[in-house]
């Protein structure tokens, strides 16, 4: 969106720019705390536990970051490497679930979980505790459009901090934009009160529970389950139908790929703080690490290429050996505890001898729980402009955003990327090239398979020889969940040591909420192992 202001109006304009611009322009949602960032990774003393007889056993099915963290979390939970035995079951050959790459033109680029924000406390702590090399996914100078379904519904920021400034508070006002930053910094500041709970030893049967916790009786997460991000924004905060229908559905969408009106509030209000782009980062050589250094320091077995196909709770089992999970067609292995780090509506993992469980199942289906497919498509050449609609000249755009549906778009978003293993100064030599108008790599979020035709509308591509055509990861299972307000969430524990950690997915989809989860799976299975008189309190 374009627009002008007298000489005289513009000094008072930007003096309030860039005042504004500290307050919802890379605000920072939670409080900075001095300290060593790996302490939240730690067990307070009195959570710690030791076998009582042989080592106890856990089972994960699942290498994702969910299993993953809690391969982590048992691990420490045991006061010697000695009183616990992990195993990992991952169907594919790939550790990370979610967060991978794949390959376009020789380079890779992340095909999901893509970029992490600074106050992800559990995220950042394993980056710090493994050494792992951050670089910010912000590109400075980089303008972004937002398409509506017709050129007078679009607008673009230009990748200038006091000129977007002025442009949203043109746009949306000044106080429409406060009311966001302090909707969202509530809610974080209400959900970042977990980590000290989960470093004490507490534990939830649920989702519902653990967001009931956060927050007064009156005023808790759990309240905002029941409302979409929507009429959470609009009717509870008060901010106007313009900014969430364009702002927040273009975040939703993005992140998402679904409007705002099927998030649940307390989803939608927490992708929001991905607003905070310079609070944005990337692993160096791929997030996909973070999940793969953490197997590795849990001093788990990994089995690759080990499909799960029933958790059976054995009624009449030895003392020490529960629960038995059959893989690989013929396969068994009996276990302590099992945890089901992957998303029970896809998983298609038989669960018997557990009445909780199946109700679980019984109430997934009658739900109709699903997975939202996902199509990433990655081009390397530059935006055509007429996908911006009223944006003239498409050099200097990074990405395009769309914030209301239209049939004749199979896709809902694109961005310029950046390979996993860039450097800090790769990133700017990248941006600088975008600001050129050269050829860089695309991300196209679609709901299906695109054809080269459908994507040489979107991306003008180099003709000649020897460039790389478009790539394609087909999030075919689900990338994230498919979202109902008011849905019912599933129980983490499901009975007789058995324990889920895709609940929380229901609640909100991330790499932190999934590491959130994988903290309580492992509190969970430490009470079921205090409580079987499996394992005691660790005396120093």
């Amino acid at each position: 969106m374009d627009f002008q202001v007298d000489d005289r109006s513009f000094t008072v304009l930007a003096f309030i720019a860039v005042t504004v611009m500290t307050l919802f322009i890379g605000v920072r949602w939670a409080k900075r705390e001095r300290g060593d960032p790996t302490a939240v990774l730690d067990w307070a003393p009195e959570v710690l536990i030791a076998a009582k007889g042989p080592p106890c056993s856990v089972a994960i099915i699942g290498a994702g970051m969910a299993g993953a963290s809690a391969a982590y979390f048992c691990s420490r939970l045991f006061d010697s490497e000695t009183s616990v035995k992990i195993d990992v079951f991952e169907s594919s050959d790939h550790v990370g679930g979610r967060a991978r790459s794949v390959d376009c033109g020789g380079r890779k680029y992340e095909a999901g979980a893509s970029i992490v924000h600074k106050e992800n406390k559990y995220f950042v702590g394993f980056c710090e505790r493994f050494g792992l090399e951050r670089r910010k996914a912000a590109m400075a100078s980089a303008g972004i459009v937002f398409r509506g379904s017709t050129s007078l519904r679009s607008f673009r920021l230009r990748g200038n901090k006091i000129l977007d400034t002025l442009a949203l508070i043109r746009r949306y006002g000044l106080f429409n934009l406060m009311k966001l930053k302090r909707a969202v910094a509530k809610c974080i500041e209400k959900f970042t009160t977990i980590y000290d709970r989960q470093r004490r030893g507490v534990s939830y049967n649920s989702p519902l529970e653990m967001l009931e916790s956060l927050g007064t009786a009156a005023d808790n997460l759990a309240n905002m389950l029941n409302l979409s991000v929507d009429d959470y924004f609009i009717g509870e905060c008060g901010i106007n139908n313009r900014l969430v229908k364009e702002l927040v559905n273009a975040g939703t969408r993005c992140n998402y790929r679904q409007p705002g009106s099927c998030l649940n509030a307390f989803c939608g209000t927490v992708s929001m703080a991905g607003t905070d782009s310079e609070a944005l980062f990337s692993v160096v050589g791929g997030n996909e690490q973070v999940p793969r250094k953490c197997l590795e320091n849990s001093r788990a077995t990994v089995y690759s290429g080990a499909r799960v196909s029933k958790v059976e709770v054995l009624q009449k089992a030895a003392p020490h050996r529960s629960i038995r999970v059959h893989y690989n067609s013929t396969e068994v292995r009996d276990y302590h505890a099992v945890i089901i780090a992957c998303p029970l509506e896809s998983s298609s993992i038989e669960t018997t001898g557990s009445r909780t469980a199946r109700k679980t199942v019984g109430l997934l289906e009658a739900e109709g729980h699903s997975m939202c497919r996902t199509v990433c498509h990655y081009a390397e050449g530059k935006i055509r402009p007429d996908i911006a609609n009223s944006v003239p000249k498409a050099a200097n755009i990074a990405a395009v955003l769309t914030y209301e549906p239209d049939p004749n778009l199979p896709w809902t978003s694109i961005g310029c990327q950046v390979p996993v293993d860039a450097t800090q100064e790769e990133v700017r030599e990248i941006e600088a090239r975008l600001l050129r108008g050269d050829e860089v790599v695309f991300k196209i979020f679609a709901e299906r398979p695109l054809s080269d035709s459908e994507i040489d509308v979107l991306i003008e591509r180099p003709s000649e020889p020897g460039v790389a055509k478009a790539a394609i990861h087909d999030w075919q299972s689900g990338a994230y969940p498919e979202y109902h307000v008011g849905e019912k969430l599933l129980l983490f524990d499901l009975g007789c040591g058995v324990i889920a950690t895709s609940p929380m997915e229901r609640a909100a989809s991330a790499l932190e909420t999934a590491c959130i989860s994988g903290r309580n799976a492992a509190l969970l299975v430490r009470k079921f192992l205090l409580e079987q008189g499996l394992a005691v309190g660790a005396k120093f």
